[in-house]
């Protein structure tokens, strides 16, 4: 933040790339965010539980979660959150795929996936 305020624009853009491919995030790996929402927070949460217990042990893929989202109660719905985080060369989408086969998300509770998010909210 010190070289943007200071107008150093492209060392603002070197220290970022360099920190982002120190923790593998995008574009140096990738990330995807699973998002449960629902209006019975116990159903919700059962879910997240449900879909970490379900998670495929592949080398290069992290799962960091269930956890409350950040804003955890939104318009009257629970929300949990999981994020996967994954080397460049993993094919995410198929892992994804893969992952959600294996559990049954519960009626009432939604699942949404975002692939490379601009946002954590």
């Amino acid at each position: 933040m010190r070289a943007l305020a200071s107008g150093t624009r492209d060392e603002f853009l070197d220290q970022e790339a360099a920190a982002r491919e120190r923790s593998a995030t995008p574009p140096f790996g990738r990330l995807a965010a699973l998002l449960l929402s629902g209006a019975d927070g116990e159903k919700v949460r059962g879910a997240a539980r449900d879909l970490a217990k379900a998670t495929p042990k592949t080398k290069g893929v992290k799962v960091w979660g269930p956890a409350p989202a950040f804003y955890q109660i939104l318009r009257g719905k629970t929300r949990e959150r999981l994020l996967v985080q994954a080397d460049r060369n993993i094919d995410i989408q198929a892992y994804l795929r893969a992952w959600l086969k294996l559990v049954k998300i519960p009626s009432g509770v939604r699942l949404a996936v975002d692939v490379d998010p601009m946002s954590f909210l």
